[in-house]
């Protein structure tokens, strides 16, 4: 009764309880023995609970996979975008020959998974592949494309990891630009020399100005200068490089697609996604909105709110982020056993491109140059689907089917467009929002500010690109540029010389839209109302 009370109205309530009376002597069984049986338990389950809980449906395709939760459709659906899978496009770039190119496209199109094997094909060919980073906002990225060289290069027992070098250089300043140059210049190898340099521009300015510069200064005095780099923004036409335009989302649900492409659709310098490949079966879950407002919460701004990170840390619990064990599988009769994941349970730990890129590592270096074409994706490892034997002796045992593993804490990004962030606990100088969370049972890292410490922030940014440590990292959008979560929490904030109230709309539209696209599946909005004149 307490189950169904809700539906029951007051004025027809003895009506409604003679019904039920007359329904539950039905189905009791006739004998003085009143125990609850099995099948009557189930009918009863069914009937107030739904019949989804107990349906059991044979089918020709035995499933391998049960997913309840919204936690499980997020872990899930991250592991499956994951899988590296080469459009024909990405095949024919990395199949040409040519020097020097500049990739450009929108987020989530391959141009990381390209830079990273063409890195692979050089290191195959005896190179030394030297991994630039330009500024700062490119470090993190620049750190997990040489990490995973030298972990490519591991898996397959070969010496070149001694062969991949990482530079932190800054082209932006005119001072430097020089002293750079002649950096990169004495790393050649009789006049060869071969960069990869992701995230290699801010924009339209940048791209005129000092990278250009650096490029045609650096091939004058390397004359065989190998440089691949790659751009969100799209590239003006260059005499010295080939420009690969990549417009093919792999790497996010649809639902975050829609997102970024609805926050592009204001800026002239970004490709729009291209639908040519072949329709996702899927739509991915919808975005999770909460709101920065009611007398519980404090602070002009969601960082300044310790209620925020309650809500923040309450959502990822119901996603099962940070849980310590794996959900239990599913005892199903007759149904055969599944084997092991297909992949690891940190294979998103590190970035979206790592596992498989792995895979593809030892066919890069038993590949010649110029076959290219052997660089296709390997099959996806596939779950066992062997039955087990039963003799009358041994009945037929009961299967198992796989549930997906719970989200880690790395899973998770939490970015605002604010650069005051603080987590002293000694001084007592925390987000507001960090405490919140924490209350909330998260355990949170983060990153330290580039200006106040370097070296800090640095070590930071280092661990979040390798994802060596299990917590969500809270973070400037600028320092995550070009790594990917499964879940990414959008913070609001004021940003550094901002004022005026039209100003803070626009940069806070533009920092949501960078943050959403770092986000593979699930994405977390936490909106803050217009501020009201006194």
């Amino acid at each position: 009764m307490c189950l169904c009370e809700e539906e029951i109205q007051e004025t027809d309530l003895s009506l409604q309880m003679d019904r039920m009376r007359q329904w539950w002597d039905r189905r009791m069984p006739a004998s003085s023995d009143y125990c609850l049986k099995e099948s009557l338990y189930d009918n009863l389950l069914a009937r107030f609970c739904g019949p989804a809980t107990t349906v059991f449906v044979r089918c020709i395709t035995r499933p391998r996979l049960e997913i309840r939760t919204l936690g499980q459709v997020v872990s899930e659906l991250g592991e499956r975008l994951a899988c590296l899978v080469l459009t024909y496009r990405q095949l024919e770039l990395l199949s040409s020959r040519d020097p020097l190119v500049l990739l450009t496209g929108p987020p989530g199109t391959g141009k990381t998974v390209v830079l990273t094997l063409r890195g692979l094909q050089w290191l195959q060919e005896g190179h030394t592949v030297h991994v630039v980073s330009t500024r700062p906002e490119s470090f993190s990225i620049s750190k997990l494309i040489f990490q995973q060289l030298q972990r490519s290069c591991q898996e397959a027992s070969t010496t070149a990891t001694t062969r991949v070098m990482l530079h932190d250089l800054d082209f932006r300043r005119k001072s430097d630009r020089e002293a750079v140059v002649k950096t990169l210049e004495g790393k050649a190898e009789n006049d060869h020399l071969y960069i990869i340099s992701d995230e290699y521009g801010g924009n339209e300015s940048d791209m005129a100005s000092c990278y250009q510069f650096f490029l045609k200064e650096l091939h004058k005095r390397v004359p065989h200068l190998h440089f691949w780099a790659a751009v969100l923004r799209r590239a003006s036409r260059s005499k010295v490089l080939k420009v690969g335009k990549l417009t093919e989302p792999l790497r996010s649900s649809p639902v975050v697609q829609r997102e970024v492409q609805r926050g592009f659709r204001n800026l002239r310098d970004v490709y729009p996604y291209s639908r040519e490949g072949v329709p996702s079966p899927w739509d991915g879950p919808e975005v999770i909105r909460l709101r920065h407002e009611g007398k519980s919460h404090q602070g002009r701004w969601p960082t300044e709110c310790r209620q925020c990170g309650r809500d923040i840390g309450e959502k990822l619990r119901e996603l099962g982020v940070g849980a310590k064990e794996a959900w239990p599988t599913s005892a199903v009769p007759n149904m055969v056993t599944q084997g092991p994941r297909p992949h690891s349970s940190t294979a998103s730990t590190m970035h979206p491109v790592n596992e498989n890129i792995d895979h593809l590592a030892a066919d890069a270096t038993n590949t010649s140059s110029t076959a290219v074409k052997d660089l296709e994706a390997p099959t996806t490892p596939r779950l066992a689907t062997t039955a087990t034997p039963t003799t009358p002796e041994t009945p037929a045992k009961v299967k198992v089917v796989r549930r997906p593993e719970p989200l880690n804490f790395r899973d998770v990004f939490v970015l605002t467009n604010t650069s005051d962030l603080q987590d002293d606990p000694e001084s007592g100088h925390v987000n507001d929002v960090v405490v919140g969370m924490r209350e909330a049972g998260m355990e949170v890292r983060v990153v330290r500010s580039k200006t106040k410490d370097p070296d800090g922030w640095k070590r930071d940014v280092e661990d979040t690109a390798t994802a060596v440590t299990d917590m969500v990292t809270f973070s400037h959008m600028g320092d995550v540029s070009g790594l990917e979560r499964k879940v990414v929490v959008w913070l609001p904030g004021l940003p550094e010389g901002v004022e005026d109230e039209a100003s803070v709309r626009k940069q806070e539209d533009m920092g949501c839209l960078y943050a959403v696209s770092r986000c593979s599946v699930q994405a977390i909005m936490v909106d803050v109302l217009p501020e009201t004149p006194t």
